[in-house]
């Protein structure tokens, strides 16, 4: 195109697989519009072409506009200069992976049609009609409640997925939901509902959740950081008991806590251990079943501004679904408007479909902390190096998750990809990861 067409500033890598890799950049006049990846294959061959960055003159309305204080954090605010530089850190965006574009989960026995199908009808039946939020990726399915696995004996997993506003950019949040069905010997009690890190509980959630047919149990606020909507939760759920990571009761103490998750915590299993440590007391009839949802405190991380730590997360895991939820100890923001489209993949579906755009603010916040927090957490959060492989290996080796629902960013499914995924995020030696 003619140069001084007013629609700049456009970059696009083109790169052949299974052959000597050639980016090339050129500038395409295209004006600013959401990220696109499309796929193409000519036999060996993918041409993968992904927009990756906008002018920083076409956009400066745009970070002008963020140039205004947090009500959460109010001496917290974003310049241009701090955007641009986030902008710069995460480049252009390549990504290549040999042979064909995983599409739809490979192998089919992952997730196979007839369950993707009998998860879509279980959403109708406990959705509103009508839909319940715009179509965004924070929320792909729009839906007050989305199905995630279900299993013939109820041990149910469902998500509520929402777009959560910080510095007006959307960073999302998820809460995960998960019934326990009552034991053999107390088939006449109600199923419980277990609520991880929970969202607002408006109208159309509080119906959603006694469409379920159970009784909201139990609520989890897994770090320093995911609490917001507990105060709402409780006034909404008072009979339900509430925990709290360590130290998190001082924190809130306007929450009627039953009580935090210990510091140092550890399922049985953990390093080979017979049994969980600390041992709960048994006295306590108020615990769930923790053969069924484990846990383990993350406690390796110390800020350096404080001295303290800054997440203090326990992360969880369902074992009959080989689910793991984590809230801050992992992301998976989207690099494009298809899901997980970062690793090669196109996990579309139903209930995850692809959406029309990922805004700046959110692709910015990806770079921030893909390239600035992750390596910053990693190498100077985390004090006691040793526990932190510790922890990831018992996530990797010893649970083996099927599923992993992390609070921000999409779902990902399978072992061998979640293996693969959380290996390099975790920095785990290829010959620890069995």
């Amino acid at each position: 195109m003619n140069s001084t067409d007013p629609r700049k500033d456009r970059i696009i890598a083109s790169f052949k697989i299974n052959s000597t890799i050639l980016p090339t950049a050129s500038l395409l006049h295209k004006p600013p519009v959401q990220d696109i990846v499309t796929h193409t294959h000519l036999q060996r061959q993918r041409i993968v072409w992904i927009s990756t960055m906008e002018s920083l003159d076409s956009i400066r309305p745009d970070f002008q506009s963020t140039r205004r204080r947090s009500k959460r954090y109010p001496h917290f605010s974003i310049s241009t200069t701090t955007f641009g530089f986030l902008m710069l850190m995460s480049g252009f965006v390549l990504f290549a992976t040999s042979g064909s574009v995983v599409t739809a989960f490979e192998p089919p026995s992952i997730f196979p049609a007839s369950m993707r199908q009998a998860l879509t009808e279980k959403a109708k039946t406990i959705n509103p009609a009508e839909q319940y939020q715009a179509t965004g990726w924070s929320n792909r399915a729009a839906n007050v409640l989305t199905p995630v696995y279900l299993s013939d004996d109820g041990a149910n997993v469902y998500t509520g997925d929402r777009p959560f506003y910080w510095n007006n950019i959307d960073v999302s949040c998820r809460m995960t939901v998960i019934e326990l069905p009552p034991s053999a010997a107390k088939r006449d009690d109600p199923t419980e509902l277990w609520v991880h890190s929970p969202v607002a509980p408006d109208g159309p959630m509080i119906l959603s959740l006694e469409k379920l047919g159970g009784t909201v149990a139990h609520v989890v606020s897994p770090n320093y950081e995911h609490l917001k909507f507990a105060p709402a939760f409780a006034k909404s759920f008072p009979d339900a008991s509430f925990w709290g990571c360590p130290g998190l009761a001082e924190r809130l103490p306007d929450i009627p806590w039953t009580g935090e998750i210990p510091a140092g915590y550890r399922p049985a299993g953990f390093m080979g251990a017979a049994t969980e440590h600390p041992v709960l007391s048994a006295a306590n009839k108020l615990w769930w079943d923790r053969d069924v949802i484990q846990m383990l405190h993350v406690d390796v991380e110390v800020n350096p501004a404080t001295g303290k730590p800054f997440f203090n997360e326990v992360i969880y895991f369902h074992t009959p679904s080989k689910t793991l939820m984590v809230t801050d100890l992992w992301w998976n923001y989207p690099a494009s408007t298809v899901p997980n489209s970062q690793y090669g993949r196109n996990d579309a579906w139903e209930l995850a479909p692809v959406v029309s755009e990922v805004p700046l603010g959110s692709r910015l916040w990806k770079a921030g902390m893909d390239k600035v927090y992750a390596p910053f957490y990693s190498n100077l959060m985390v004090q006691d190096k040793k526990a932190y492989k510790d922890i990831a290996n018992h996530i990797v080796n010893v649970w083996q998750p099927e599923i992993v629902i992390p609070a921000h960013g999409d779902i990902l499914r399978g072992k061998d990809f979640i293996r693969s995924v959380l290996s390099k995020h975790f920095d785990l030696e290829e010959e620890t990861v069995r």
